[in-house]
């Protein structure tokens, strides 16, 4: 990891005393041969305003190189971090969640949903199912369902509200 953030610092570094070289190289060529800079250059009021534009751009591409250099170094780190073997580990240390399964005349998909939801790869869950009045098969296929599950916890709620037609 040091090895990797000198040779980023010393890659910067690099782009940042070229750029200075080629741009100083250029004011120079150009004072020489008679351009028109040196015209500008001249008035110290314009020099002054030249050297402030040319500090300005050389700060803005130190920053920008450290923020690229910041962003590399991190996403370094974050791989680096990274274990496939702690990740699993970690399984069993995820949150418990509860998968709530609202049921009203499903009795035609539950089984299959209930199969389905069976199937997740997360280590640590329970289904509730909440069948709310439905006049159909739906209460007693999935309490068959929970019966038969012996990994994962399934509870079905029966409606405390009698079966009532929907419009």
């Amino acid at each position: 990891m040091r090895r990797q953030r000198t040779i980023a610092f010393g890659f910067i570094g690099l782009i940042v005393l070229s750029s200075l070289l080629v741009l100083g190289f250029s004011i120079l060529t150009l004072q020489r041969d008679g351009g028109s800079l040196t015209i500008i250059l001249e008035n110290t009021v314009l020099r002054m305003v030249a050297i402030y534009l040319l500090f300005i751009l050389v700060v803005l591409i130190l920053r920008y190189s450290i923020t690229i250099l910041l962003s590399y170094l991190e996403h370094i780190n974050i791989v680096s971090r990274r274990d496939s073997s702690a990740t699993e580990a970690n399984d069993l240390s995820l949150p418990m969640i509860s998968l709530v399964v609202p049921a009203y005349n499903e009795g035609v998909l539950i089984e299959a949903a209930l199969k389905a939801l069976l199937n997740l790869d997360y280590p640590n869950y329970e289904i509730i199912v909440v069948d709310d009045g439905s006049s159909d098969d739906t209460y007693y296929k999935a309490l068959r369902i929970s019966e038969t599950s012996a990994d994962v916890p399934v509870r079905v709620l029966p409606s405390p509200m009698p079966a009532r037609r929907r419009p």
